[in-house]
């Protein structure tokens, strides 16, 4: 015969699922330490659960309706378990039926007496019974109430235990329906319960205590005598429950979310004991209280229900208490330095160092071990361990990020006093190749660095510290660069292909090529320019310095420069405030005739901000150089929104003699705003926009006129319809019937959208399609006559 344990052998929990014709039931198994000692005695407790599911009522709408008319009789006993929280406004019912009159019967937590049980029976006279325990506590209890009619008296029971009787004229036939979690039948309005409900059984007969306590800790037998209906709620889903006893009072759940899966309540399998087999076939029992021999140590809880038939094992295993330090970092560290050792653990604890912890953290360079008191008594030491803190951490380079050193130049380090050697380590940063290199202070001719460092190269370089030859911790990398001994490490550069061994016909200028460190790293800030009359360079005509990264050489800078005359260029660049090397020479012919390029803005409006009344800026006259008599015949300005001239807002051509620009004309212009113009002239028929003076700042006025929807300027153009959901069509007409006119759509921003460089007089171009909603600018251009529109794009 196998051991029944009880459940104050074991400590038990629920977390079995049951399905119509049988309950799964489970189990764990633990025990009161996982790590002992040879002959350490230890407590072994388990868990076991045939409960299933229930219901979870939420106080709103969840309840079990039972349409079949349950009436018991003169005697009845109503059964459940519950778990809740609730605070009573109005009573809460468990199991109710009651029919006219009062008559029949109720299970609840009544708002007479909140959070205690109510029992009614159908005596008007007699009232409820209360129960003196409270059950909200959010607990699992079991309560029954019976009624005997044989001697009057009606009880409550909480948890087993009878907790209130009296007598009663009961009455127990309702005649109407029942339900679970609600009030069933006449006149019970707002009566939900909320909380947790499960193993709920109905009874024809008065069940006595013992009756009581032998089954509320476990499954019954549908066929029991007088058990009129049973409830398991072990379906776990749907809209139904059923009526476990056959008898036909099947329920239906009002909301498929009231289910309680798994039901925690306390419901036990019949047998459960301990075993050295999981086989439920073997009855070798063993004690709770084990005396361990060996490790690893497995003990197993086999269980079985006899009325549903399921069986099932829990293990737990014990293993050998054998403390092991851990670390949550390396042993071996860098300053600073961050390391906690843990014993694990144990009840006790002495350190090497006298600590009493079960992790310390202040440590030093040395070896530590801990003894351990475990929970059962016995007493361990760890194995050592070594602890070292790497001093000092490394340093960095005085100056970091370099790229022109000589290999005649000395690096250091910041300054270290008191430690033996440093320790240097240079990687090219190209080829990978590692060079170490020890030296007896902070500073070291890179010359002096074995394998030799290449020149042109750039290197990672980082410094450690040495003291008694251990070496320390690696400092923060630095980049530096070693110039070459033709360039000081910049590529070598002459004048741009196009300008290198020509003849310049319409260009007032050369231009430089881009100068770099070689490897990378920096480009120069200023370019130098000298100017030879002949082929060995040792006739210097002028040497031009221009202090800017736009590399180009106006010929009007070059003090006795002639026209249709040869001369030789050769250019260097400055970085980090060092002249490179020359790059190769190259020889330019100077044009026929040089076009001015000191016109600017009138004097009265270069670099001013300019008053409310102002319209318009005027340029100075363009003269040709060579020909002082030749002056320009129209002029053209362009207009940026930045210093620097590279964001163009927009190029305004004014072909005659007036040199003037209304603010009028450029649609994007802003009022109080800064713009930067530059003006050139046209002379002997060719503009030369690359030839332009010098710039002027302006603040426009605080008010400009609104550019018109179609301001035309030279040309009669048209664009329809405007504004436009899909495409607009543009048109001109011109006197010059035979030139095709060039038509540009820009936005706000002054970004180029559209073009067409073929639109002739009379013809339309349509377009706007790839467009986005918006304004723009359509410009049409046909040689020196202009249009200008502004466009908008609704959809």
């Amino acid at each position: 015969m196998k051991q029944k344990f009880t459940a104050l052998t074991l400590l038990l929990s629920v977390f079995a699922f049951y399905a119509q014709a049988q309950t799964n039931c489970t189990g764990s198994a633990t025990a009161a330490v996982n790590y002992a000692c040879v002959g350490d005695t230890i407590q072994l407790n388990g868990m076991v659960s045939s409960a299933g599911n229930g219901i979870d009522c939420d106080g709103v709408d969840d309840y079990v309706n039972v349409s079949q008319k349950l009436n018991p009789g003169t005697d009845i006993t109503l059964s459940a378990w519950i778990n809740t929280t609730m605070v009573i406004p109005n009573r809460g019912d468990i199991i109710t039926s009651l029919g006219p009159g009062a008559k029949g019967y109720s299970l609840n937590l009544n708002a007479s007496t909140p959070k205690k049980v109510g029992f009614w029976v159908g005596d008007v006279g007699g009232g409820y019974l209360f129960s003196s325990t409270s059950v909200n506590d959010g607990n699992w209890h079991h309560i029954a109430a019976t009624y005997n009619s044989a001697t009057g008296m009606a009880s409550i029971y909480v948890d087993g235990v009878l907790d209130a009787s009296a007598l009663r004229a009961g009455d127990l036939y309702s005649d109407t329906t029942m339900r679970i979690g609600d009030c069933g039948g006449f006149g019970c309005p707002g009566y939900e319960f909320d909380g947790k409900i499960d193993e709920v059984r109905i009874w024809s007969v008065a069940r006595t205590q013992s009756e009581i306590q032998a089954d509320m800790n476990k499954v019954v037998d549908p066929a029991s005598a007088g058990l009129m209906a049973y409830y398991r709620f072990d379906e776990g889903t749907g809209t139904t429950t059923a009526d476990l006893t056959g008898n036909g009072y099947d329920g239906d759940v009002s909301d498929v979310n009231a289910w309680d899966t798994p039901s925690m309540a306390p419901i036990y399998p019949d047998i459960f004991y301990w075993s050295a087999n999981p086989d439920i076939s073997d009855t070798t029992i063993l004690s709770p209280m084990a005396i361990l021999s060996s490790f690893p140590a497995t003990y197993y809880l086999n269980y079985e229900d006899l009325t549903t038939g399921c069986t099932g094992s829990a293990s737990v295993t014990i293993q050998e208490f054998d403390p092991v330090i851990s670390a949550n970092a390396p042993l071996i560290q860098c300053i600073p330095f961050s390391l906690t050792l843990d014993a694990g653990d144990g009840v006790s604890y002495l350190w090497s160092d006298g600590s009493t912890t079960q992790a310390i953290s202040s440590l030093k360079t040395g070896y530590y071990d801990v003894t351990v008191t475990g929970a059962t008594g016995c007493v361990k030491t760890t194995d050592s361990v070594y602890v070292r803190k790497i001093w000092p951490r490394g340093v960095k380079l005085a100056d970091c990020n370099k790229y022109n050193y000589w290999l005649t130049d000395q690096i250091s380090t910041n300054p270290s006093i008191g430690f033996e050697d440093f320790n240097w380590e240079f990687v090219n940063d190209s080829t990978n190749d590692t060079i170490y290199y020890t030296s007896l202070d902070e500073t070291i001719t890179l010359s002096d660095v074995t394998p030799a460092l290449s020149p042109g190269a750039t290197y990672s370089v980082r410094v450690r510290l040495l003291v008694d030859g251990e070496p320390g911790c690696w400092g923060y990398t630095c980049q530096i660069g070693i110039l070459n001994s033709q360039g000081q490490g910049m590529n070598t550069i002459k004048l741009m292909p196009w300008h290198c061994n020509r003849t310049i016909v319409d260009l007032p200028k050369v231009k430089a090529q881009k100068i770099t460190l070689v490897g990378g790293g920096g480009t120069a800030e200023a370019y130098e320019f000298n100017v030879y009359t002949d082929a060995a360079c040792t006739n210097l005509l002028a040497t031009v310095e221009k202090n800017n990264i736009n590399r180009v050489l106006f010929f009007r800078d070059v003090a006795g420069m002639q026209t249709n005359t040869k001369y030789w260029f050769i250019v260097r660049g400055k970085i980090a405030s060092q002249w490179s090397n020359y790059g190769d020479t190259c020889f330019v012919v100077t044009p026929a005739s040089f076009t001015t390029n000191t016109i600017k803005l009138e004097a009265n409006r270069c670099n001013q901000v300019l008053g409310p009344g102002a319209v318009k800026v005027t340029c100075e006259e363009a003269k040709e150089i060579v020909n002082p008599k030749a002056s320009a015949d129209a002029y053209a300005f362009s207009i940026y929104t930045d210093s620097l001239c590279t964001n163009l807002l927009d190029s305004v051509f004014k072909n005659n003699a007036f040199r003037t620009l209304r603010f009028n004309q450029v649609p994007l212009m802003q009022p109080s705003t800064k713009y930067w113009i530059l003006c050139y002239g046209r002379i002997n028929g060719q503009f030369t926009p690359l030839n332009t003076g010098d710039t002027c700042s302006i603040v426009t006025p605080s008010t400009i006129r609104t550019y018109s929807l179609a301001e035309n300027v030279d040309l009669d153009a048209v664009a329809y319809p405007n504004p436009f959901d899909n495409s607009v069509s543009i048109t001109y007409s011109s006197d010059e019937i035979d030139v095709a006119a060039t038509l540009v759509v820009y936005d706000l921003t002054g970004r180029e959208v559209y073009r067409n460089e073929k639109l002739m007089p009379g013809y339309e171009d349509t377009f706007g399609t790839k467009l986005n909603p918006g304004v723009y600018v359509a410009e049409i251009r046909q040689e020196e006559k202009t249009a200008k529109m502004k466009i908008v794009k609704s959809n």
